[in-house]
């Protein structure tokens, strides 16, 4: 790919520095059966021809460019984004708390007895529930909200500018719309989340373990329930 495009790049700088009209009608007079009129329909043509295959190749390469970008920030099964961009993302509104003073949530939910599911059901129904799930969350969450798959049956939402009671009603939807959801085989599914809140005053590694101790506190009192820090 990179030496079609410096050989599209050497043959516009070549058009560029020769003057191609005074090329054409030496070549004319050089060559008595090519009259000027008739070389220059084809000059022309060879030029449309190269510029469309220039622009074909570098539209091939956005796309590849694009579909490589997409898939190194998203998670293959559920389409959310994946670990490595969420934190990415969460360290930079950890500092962007740092100058706004604004607060922002975190969210760690695991689906209450998955393993059971991949045992008794299959793998494939696994696969059904988590992409059902993601989906619950790509509908349920505000625009302004970044949810990921932060591993197996764990995902991880960034609530930017929510404090506790705006967590609480994010919380509370969630669960009531995964309660309500039916996947494949009649299956129902809950999940218990940890939640906490930070100004960004806090590292990343301290913000993710309050709301992993709170998601560990929920599980113990009998799943299915949000905890907050």
């Amino acid at each position: 790919m990179i030496i079609i495009v410096l050989v599209n790049i050497g043959f516009f700088w070549l058009f560029a520095k020769i003057d191609m009209l005074e090329k054409l009608v030496e070549f004319s007079e050089d060559h008595e059966d090519w009259e000027l009129d008739e070389i220059i329909p084809v000059f022309f043509t060879m030029a449309v021809s190269l510029a469309y295959f220039a622009y074909s190749r570098w539209k091939e390469a956005m796309g590849f460019y694009r579909t490589a970008h997409r898939l190194s920030i998203r998670d293959s099964l559920t389409d959310l984004y994946n670990r490595r961009y969420f934190t990415e993302t969460l360290q930079q509104e950890i500092s962007n708390c740092n100058r706004s003073k604004l607060p922002f949530t975190l969210i760690l939910i695991d689906l209450d007895d998955f393993k059971r599911i991949n045992d008794t059901m299959g793998h494939e129904t696994g696969d059904d529930v988590l992409v059902g799930f993601s989906q619950v969350l790509s509908k349920e969450l505000r625009k302004s909200d970044t949810a990921a798959r932060w591993g197996g049956e764990e995902f991880i939402i960034l609530c930017r500018n929510t404090d506790n009671p705006s967590a609480q009603m994010i919380a509370d939807k969630l669960l009531n719309a995964l309660r309500k959801k039916i996947y494949p085989k009649d299956t129902h599914v809950t999940a218990t989340m940890g939640i906490t809140t930070s100004f960004g005053n806090e590292t990343m590694e301290i913000i993710i373990k309050k709301a992993d101790d709170c998601l560990y506190t929920g599980k113990s009192r009998g799943k299915n329930q949000a905890v907050f820090a």
